[in-house]
């Protein structure tokens, strides 16, 4: 781990190594760091919460999410703060690829139900990387891995289904040679989406809500790498997994600064390889992730896990 962790902590040069094209398309090689300025030399860890998000859980032990012990291919999960509501893309229909489904759950100790197809968001293109907001009312997922766009979906209640659903006009203009991405809702009015560009830099973006619409995206942050992050409410830590490491975790002073260091949290021994974006609890101590498992390799299963830390 210790050779890892120093690979990491030049400059964050290495690729999340995930399977679908929007990845693998993507650069392979990137820019020398710069230099983290005015930023701590070790990341800072969140505070432990006095209670933890899921008591029952044991730390540092991954186990199928309940209720998707048997269902894969399943990735990029996102759930609503309450952990009651999960939206991810799972393949599996005649004559689609990767669509949008939604589970939920009357608990935290109930196994979430059988998926329904968020069909307003079903199209040829594959969907996925989604966003839900913290009421559970508006989604922001990724369309296509060829050329991805950002869409938006809304509904009235979290027991009705997505009705509205458009591209998502408060990205602005993109120039064709940059691909958007990795969206998040900091809260119900902030949202943060990532640019990579094709030399392989990656930016994320804010985009503030005033009244009933967004504002245009200001940059949040310039990265060192290519890394998709995670971020806490605040945005001075973020998350993300490396293929040969498991998760880290970065932060900063203040949101001027750039991230530092990288701190490991689990190790690739204790999560297996993880594919693609993560969702980390609003406490900062569950990880939602996916993964073929212990000791198997990128693209042999996607399966839904979750792990506390």
């Amino acid at each position: 781990m210790n050779i890892q962790t120093a690979v990491i902590a030049v400059g964050f040069t290495i690729v999340i190594g995930i399977s679908i094209s929007w990845w693998v398309n993507s650069p392979t090689k990137f820019p020398e760091p710069t230099g983290a300025t005015s930023a701590p030399a070790n990341a800072i860890r969140a505070p432990k919460p006095k209670t933890a998000t899921l008591p029952d859980l044991v730390p540092n032990t991954a186990e199928l999410l309940p209720g998707f012990e048997k269902r894969e291919p399943c990735f990029s999960p996102a759930l609503t703060p309450d952990l009651l509501s999960i939206i991810f893309s799972m393949a599996g229909r005649v004559g689609s690829g990767f669509d949008l489904y939604e589970s939920t759950r009357p608990s935290i100790d109930d196994p979430f139900g059988d998926p329904v197809l968020l069909e307003t968001t079903v199209s040829p293109e594959t969907e996925a990387y989604p966003a839900i907001s913290p009421n559970g009312l508006e989604l922001i997922y990724v369309k296509s891995d060829i050329n991805p766009t950002l869409w938006i979906a809304k509904r009235k209640s979290r027991q009705e289904p997505f009705q509205e659903n458009k591209l998502w006009e408060a990205v602005g203009k993109v120039d064709a040679s940059i691909r958007v991405g990795t969206p998040q809702f900091l809260d119900a009015n902030r949202v943060v989406f990532s640019k990579l560009e094709k030399n392989g830099s990656r930016s994320l973006w804010l985009v503030q809500r005033s009244g009933t619409k967004f504002r245009n995206p200001k940059l949040f942050v310039q990265q060192q790498g290519a890394e998709a992050l995670f971020l806490s409410k605040n945005g001075l830590r973020a998350y993300y997994p490396h293929i040969e490491g498991g998760l880290y975790l970065v932060s900063r002073a203040a949101l001027s600064h750039q991230y530092g260091l990288p701190l490991p949290l689990t190790s690739k021994e204790q999560t297996g390889p993880i594919d693609g974006t993560i969702w980390v609890s609003p406490q900062e101590d569950v990880l939602i992730y996916c993964s073929p498992g212990l000791q198997k390799e990128i693209g042999s299963s996607r399966r839904l896990w979750q792990i506390a830390f």
